[in-house]
């Protein structure tokens, strides 16, 4: 590798966001994605088990 491509690799790199930012973004969604599919599976179990018809 020259010089000239590592400065054009390193500024390309310094540009980007940082790897723990990207972690802590990819955590973060995979926290909210977790809980919200709770919430929808626990909300189906209790509206089913609720919902009872009278004959």
């Amino acid at each position: 590798m020259d010089p000239q491509s590592s400065t054009t690799l390193w500024a390309h790199l310094s540009s980007s966001p940082d790897y723990d930012t990207i972690r802590n973004g990819g955590l973060i969604f995979a926290v909210v994605a977790f809980v919200i599919g709770l919430l929808i599976i626990l909300s189906q179990r209790f509206h089913c088990g609720g919902r009872k018809k009278r004959r």
